[in-house]
């Protein structure tokens, strides 16, 4: 062979070669490309609730979606549970649901078509219901996380993980106050007591309850007092005006009580009401109904309680039977009255009284002639304002009586004497008639024990 035809014959064996060569990647080739699919996977998350009660179960909706272009193989969607939320079950289309052995919930799909063209997607529902235990806190903020996965590959990872929040409801727990006041009329310059009384009626446990009582210009803080309760503390805020209670939590259904000692100002003018208003709260739970956070008591002001005296007059007092009056008022000028003390002469106080008399000595006092009584007797009554239904409340009787000069004749009382707009009746009876006569002034007077007006005007 020459030389020519050899290079001829040895060049059509390498093309021949190299085109053998090529032609076997192309066929090695061809199948790979044909099985490098693509699916790109999204997962949206949602809730049933926008807030949630401790020990509430609701439901978590997860759609699993394929944007294609192919199907995805084995899709499995992983959601481990945070500390506050419980499994209580789940549900999954065209798939299984549960949880792993790890502990985490997984839902899983053998296959997750592809799209047909155009917009639309192909998608399974995940449902999954929790419980908020009661690890968690109110008012916590709790997320919850899942991802998507598949065999296939995914262009846009990015979308693979859902996360919702889930608002944990507040603490809710209704507060209620109540205010009693130790004296509806108390005396101007003297101290008394309100009782505060704090109640929980739940449902939950109220954390950092607060009292605060903003204290009228008639009454001035003495002390407090939150019965020893710990972590509680009472006292007057720098403002010396507003007094405040606290106690650390109250639980549900109980209740604190907070007493409060005030003065009322001796400058208060008789008969006034003065108003006081408290209110409480609690700085972490909601409170469902706040009408009932306040509370108030009122007080009247009354002149210090002090003796009376009648003094004895010798006319009627209006619409009473058979009655002499006696008032603050001394007769001017002086009169003489003669009586026979066989009829029971009787006077009564003008005007009516309202208010208490404390247990103590009545004192008549008056002057008289030279008169011999026999067992006679010094009677008061508290009578309505005609002067009916008597009511003895005590008498005294001196078997025998030589009335000459000045006489002072004490009627012990032994216990106190509440009269509702009533007449103090004075009467004078003797066994054997006696003739006295009395000079009416100064000296013809009735005084009696401490009393103090129901109210607080000046007698």
């Amino acid at each position: 062979m020459s030389r020519c035809r050899k290079f001829f014959a040895a060049l059509m064996g390498w093309s021949i070669g190299s085109t053998l060569l090529r032609l076997a990647v192309i066929v090695l080739m061809t199948p790979l490309a044909a099985i490098a699919q693509n699916a790109d996977l999204d997962l949206d998350m949602s809730d049933s609730v926008s807030e949630v009660d401790i020990g509430t179960q609701f439901d978590i909706t997860m759609v699993a979606i394929n944007h294609g272009p192919d199907a995805a193989q084995n899709v499995t969607v992983i959601n481990p549970l945070p500390g506050g939320l419980s499994f209580i079950g789940c549900t999954a289309t065209d798939g299984s649901c549960g949880l792993n052995g790890g502990g985490d919930v997984e839902a899983s799909f053998s296959s997750l078509d592809a799209p047909p063209p155009g917009p639309e997607v192909e998608f399974e529902t995940i449902t999954l219901t929790v419980e908020v235990n009661q690890s968690a806190s109110p008012g916590e903020l709790i997320q919850n996380v899942a991802t998507i996965s598949s065999l296939t590959n995914d262009p846009g990872p990015q979308q693979n993980i859902a996360f919702v929040d889930i608002q944990v409801a507040g603490a809710s727990a209704d507060l209620q106050l109540t205010k009693e006041v130790s004296a509806e009329s108390v005396v101007v310059g003297t101290q008394f007591n309100y009782t505060l009384t704090i109640e929980n009626a739940g449902p939950d446990i109220a954390e950092r309850v607060v009292l605060l009582d903003e204290l009228p210009a008639e009454l001035s803080f003495v002390s407090c007092s939150t019965g020893g309760v710990p972590n509680s503390n009472c006292e007057l805020l720098p403002d010396g005006e507003t007094f405040r209670a606290s106690f650390e939590s109250i639980g549900s259904g109980g209740s604190q009580d907070v007493t409060l000692t005030v003065e009322l100002d001796e400058s208060t003018p008789i008969g006034t009401e003065v108003v006081n208003q408290a209110n409480v709260l609690s700085l972490d739970a909601d409170d469902p109904d706040q009408k009932n956070n306040g509370d108030g008591a009122s007080i009247i002001a009354a002149a210090a309680p002090e003796p009376l005296t009648f003094y004895l007059h010798g006319f009627d007092v209006a619409g009473t039977a058979d009655g002499f009056t006696m008032d603050a008022n001394p007769p001017s000028p002086p009169q003489p009255l003669n009586l026979n003390l066989i009829n029971g002469p009787q006077w009564y106080s003008e005007p009516g009284l309202d208010g208490s008399f404390v247990a103590g000595d009545y004192e008549l006092s008056f002057p008289c002639s030279l008169g011999i009584g026999l067992a006679t007797t010094y009677a008061l009554h508290r009578t309505a304002p005609d002067g009916s239904s008597p009511e003895l409340m005590a008498s005294l009787t001196q078997p025998l009586q030589i009335c000459t000069g000045s006489q002072t004749i004490t009627i012990p009382v032994s216990s106190a004497e509440a009269f509702d707009d009533e007449r103090l009746r004075l009467r004078i009876s003797t066994l054997l008639g006696l003739s006295i006569t009395l000079d009416l002034g100064e000296d013809v007077k009735l005084v009696t024990p401490e009393f103090t007006e129901a109210g607080g005007d000046d007698f």
